[in-house]
């Protein structure tokens, strides 16, 4: 397999000859991480990562993507590893004013960015307001992400297929009805049932009253119960807005980096939450902002404790004037069986045209739980582009006592775009 990647990218630079229109990036990234300070396990890791959007090899009608890396891992404490991972490698057709589009290869699921599928997936989009997906393959999650975050994936079938009705050209309107069914010989492994619907109203009842409200889920047949989902209602007047949330969330489906820091510690990864936001725009720069979570967790256990978090903070937006936007927040979670205090923010500052910082962090105080101690979570990073074209990136991340995050890593990247 490590020969694959290779073999694609002289393919890549020899099919240049013959006028392909590339379009996508290409990086070289060393890290050295180390995961357990007790036992001395440092790891050097060089990885090569190739990306390559919509290749035209048709012009118009049929191109090429592709997604992958090649990694050299240096353990001290037992083999080198070299391995390849392809996150995507597809041929993508579309027909005139694209009403007919297929995918065959690798590709993301429809409903999970962390799912791939190998296989096909054919959309055919009518002049009446509705169209239509049927895939069918092999499914796998992977993770796309650069950060190494510690994933818990579930066990996928050795088979998936379904389909998707949606609407199609209905202004400020969205929704789709989905099946999917994953399984192997023995078993069925998941069979979703999912709905979607959202649309936009502005200036309703009242001028400069806007409101947006969308919603979807998947309901798990078997189980008889729904196994994820998202409502959400937005609210905005002049400068007061009013976002009221559901959530249903399992972390095996892939992480989200919006969960607070103690929540990802706490929990198995499975959580209800139910939440509202009030932001007031001070002026054009400054948003303040309130909100309340109701949360019901999966302890380790297996029992659900109910929980909630008072959140408050700010945003501060001065990018035209000296190219920074940054802001902190400050939080309380109280449950049946713990408490903590967090804090957390963060700094994007264009430093000139041409370099970047980025810095973000979060603090968490743990009461009542085993025993009380602290976490924390800091990343930053240091970016310079030269010539457009080429990116210089230097970072340093540094976790403690996280369940998802790398304890210590720091690095360099340098990506050429073309």
């Amino acid at each position: 397999m490590r020969y694959s990647f290779v073999l694609l990218l002289i393919l890549l630079f020899s099919a240049q000859t013959f006028a392909f229109d590339f379009n996508g990036s290409l990086s070289i990234q060393y890290e050295q991480t180390k995961e357990d300070e007790e036992y001395n396990e440092d790891e050097n890791i060089l990885e090569n990562r190739l990306i390559l959007n919509n290749t035209e090899i048709v012009e118009q009608y049929l191109s090429f993507n592709f997604y992958g890396t090649y990694t050299y891992e240096d353990n001290e404490n037992s083999d080198n590893e070299k391995f390849t991972d392809i996150y995507s490698a597809y041929l993508d057709f579309s027909s005139f004013e694209n009403k007919l589009h297929i995918k065959a290869g690798r590709f993301s699921f429809i409903n999970n960015s962390f799912m791939t599928i190998d296989g096909i997936e054919t959309t055919y989009r009518t002049d009446n307001y509705f169209g239509v997906t049927l895939f069918g393959g092999i499914p796998k999650y992977l993770d796309k992400d650069d950060k190494y975050i510690n994933e818990e994936f579930r066990d996928t079938g050795e088979r998936i297929y379904g389909g998707k009705i949606f609407l199609n050209g209905v202004k400020n309107t969205n929704g789709y009805l989905s099946y999917s069914l994953e399984k192997d010989d023995s078993e069925t492994i998941q069979e979703l049932l999912g709905a979607g619907l959202g649309r936009d109203f502005r200036d309703i009842y009242l001028k400069d009253l806007n409101m947006s409200l969308d919603g979807k889920l998947d309901y798990e047949l078997n189980e008889s119960e729904i196994y994820k989902a998202d409502m959400r209602a937005g609210f905005d007047y002049k400068k007061l807005g009013l976002i009221l949330r559901f959530t249903r969330f399992n972390v095996k489906d892939g992480y989200r980096n919006d969960r607070e820091l103690v929540i990802s510690n706490f929990s198995t990864g499975k959580e209800d939450r139910y939440s509202y936001t009030i932001e007031f725009k001070i002026t054009d720069n400054i948003r303040l902002y309130h909100g309340l979570v109701h949360t019901l967790l999966e302890y380790p256990s297996g029992e659900w404790v109910r929980g909630n978090i008072a959140k408050a903070g700010a945003d501060f937006s001065y990018f035209k004037e000296i190219g920074v936007v940054t802001g902190f927040h400050g939080y309380y979670y109280d449950s049946e069986l713990s408490s903590a205090d967090g804090a957390g923010g963060y700094v994007d500052w264009n430093i000139t045209n041409d370099l970047k910082w980025t810095t973000e962090g979060e603090y968490v105080k743990l009461d009542n739980w085993k025993e009380d101690s602290n976490l924390y979570s800091l990343f930053t990073e240091l970016e310079y582009i030269l010539a457009n074209r080429y990116t210089f990136t230097l970072y340093y991340e540094n976790n403690e006592e996280t369940r998802y995050l790398p304890e210590n890593r720091a690095g360099a990247k340098f990506k050429y775009t073309f």
